[in-house]
């Protein structure tokens, strides 16, 4: 706006309006640009965008099993992951995981433990952080059957296959017709 409020007109407010006018430069000194706007396109071919909002948000211990479903099959899952753990949301499902196991992969690890668990390549097996060793385990007959620890992954790996092997040998074998 100019000192008399005519068009045209070259005086500005606070002097003349040229490139120079030294309280503009000093106001758009403290001014800080604005950050970029955050590239939330993912969120178009997100799967989640089709179903309804209270899906996503199930009763204190309720179960996550379906939203969770849900998940595994969005090509967005990391994306929407990545946007819960920045935002901190709280509540929902995000990106396949639940307010627990969000707060679990953002806790801070001890000091002197590892801070990733190995992934096993062999179904039973997983990675005991405390103990530093490998721990087998089998469904026999609808049970969860405990085999030990082992210091070598593949050790684990043998004693599961070979624990489900003694138990089809003991399973009645099908008539083939």
């Amino acid at each position: 706006m100019t000192r008399h409020g005519k068009r045209g007109s070259s005086v500005g407010v606070g002097g003349p309006v040229t490139g120079t006018n030294p309280r503009l430069i000093d106001l758009f000194a403290v001014l800080k640009p604005s950050a970029a706007p955050e590239d939330l396109s993912w969120q178009d071919q997100a799967v989640c965008g089709e179903i309804g909002g209270d899906f996503w948000f199930p009763e204190k211990g309720g179960s996550t099993r379906e939203p969770k479903k849900v998940c595994r099959a969005c090509p967005v899952r990391s994306d929407c992951l990545e946007y819960a753990l920045n935002h901190d949301e709280r509540f929902g499902v995000w990106g396949g995981m639940s307010e627990r196991e969000r707060r679990r992969l953002k806790r801070p690890q001890p000091v002197g433990r590892r801070s990733e668990a190995p992934a096993s390549r062999h179904r039973g097996v997983t990675w005991v952080a405390p103990l530093g060793k490998w721990r087998a385990r089998v469904y026999i007959g609808g049970e969860r059957v405990s085999l030990g620890t082992f210091e070598d992954e593949e050790e684990a790996a043998r004693a599961v296959t070979e624990a489900e092997a003694a138990y089809q040998e003991t399973q009645p074998r099908e008539a083939v017709a």
